[in-house]
């Protein structure tokens, strides 16, 4: 039963049911006969579409062999041949262009056509924002001071607190403004250097956050600068790179963007791969630091994560 009933009451009240048939609200529905005659007629009409667009040129192509002859007649010869030239590098350029038409559509199949391609992705730098760093640097809550550009700490490392001052150096990494980033690179640099394994391998799980913010800027002096950090902390104490394996997922994502970016200098000299400076470089050699570091599951982590790498310690 394809009707719609509905309750009806008239003005003495007396309650009384009609039909409706459903096609009044939804319209009806299509058969599969109309529903093929009528892409018929929208295939019929790109046809005819197309038929004119050819009966349009080949008119204009008989308009120019008139033009041609009538300028022959006329002993016009120069401009018969600058004409001629013209009309061939029209029609070369004509055979030549194609028309970008959208996919899965009725122009896709059409004559001269290329079919559209999906967007390409492309990396963008985000916005950095203001970091800890940055909050804790501007009210010198930091216990070391800058002097000419060296960094100089007011006590010792066994007096630091690497939980609390460690993180805070990594989310540095993301500035990009003086002094900010080389007080970060350089501290941090020398809080690890100067750490112990059982100081430094409990913060590692608090480093991941700051690291993940670092890579997914998009900035090449950012990436640079983490990807030497972690390089760093790597090979700072034992059992950190084993540390950091769970962590992949979070860290490794956006190094597929820059494993390529390598110069093609031809036979010139890149000084940026000699003061490790070029990303596609330094991103392979920090992948062959962490597995050289991460033990017996580095490798098949590295690979799931970054599928067109491959290992440095099999080979």
């Amino acid at each position: 039963m394809n009707d719609f009933i509905y309750l009806k009451i008239n003005k003495f009240g007396i309650k009384t049911y009609s039909s409706m048939p459903l096609e009044w609200l939804f319209g009806r529905r299509m058969s599969p006969d109309e529903m093929l005659r009528k892409n018929q007629r929208a295939l019929n009409k790109a046809m005819r579409d197309l038929d004119r667009e050819n009966m349009r040129m080949e008119q204009q192509e008989k308009k120019i062999i008139m033009d041609i002859k009538k300028m022959a007649k006329d002993g016009q010869m120069l401009l018969l041949v600058s004409f001629i030239i013209l009309c061939s590098i029209m029609k070369s350029i004509k055979s030549k262009t194609k028309r970008v038409v959208p996919p899965f559509s009725s122009q896709s199949r059409q004559p001269n056509t290329i079919v559209a391609g999906p967007p390409r992705t492309r990396s963008c730098q985000t916005p950095i924002g203001n970091t800890a760093f940055r909050r804790y640097y501007d009210r010198g809550d930091f216990m070391l001071s800058v002097d000419s550009g060296r960094v100089m700490w007011k006590t010792s490392f066994e007096n630091i607190d690497y939980h609390h001052y460690l993180p805070i150096f990594f989310d540095g990494l993301r500035e990009v403004a003086y002094p900010y980033r080389a007080v970060a690179e350089r501290g941090a640099t020398d809080m690890l250097k100067n750490g112990t394994p059982d100081r430094i391998l409990p913060v590692v799980p608090q480093l991941i956050i700051p690291i993940k913010l670092a890579l997914n800027t998009g900035h090449p002096d950012v990436v640079i600068a983490t990807l030497k950090m972690v390089q760093t902390l790597v090979t700072s104490a034992d059992m950190v790179g084993e540390a950091l394996v769970p962590y992949y997922r979070q860290i490794l994502p956006p190094l597929n963007v820059y494993k390529n970016l390598n110069k093609n200098t031809g036979d010139g000299i890149d000084y940026a791969q000699y003061q490790q400076e070029d990303v596609g470089d330094l991103v392979n050699n920090t992948l062959e630091i962490l597995e050289r570091h991460g033990g017996a599951h580095a490798f098949i982590n590295i690979k799931y994560m970054i599928p067109t790498y491959e290992s440095s310690v099999a080979n």
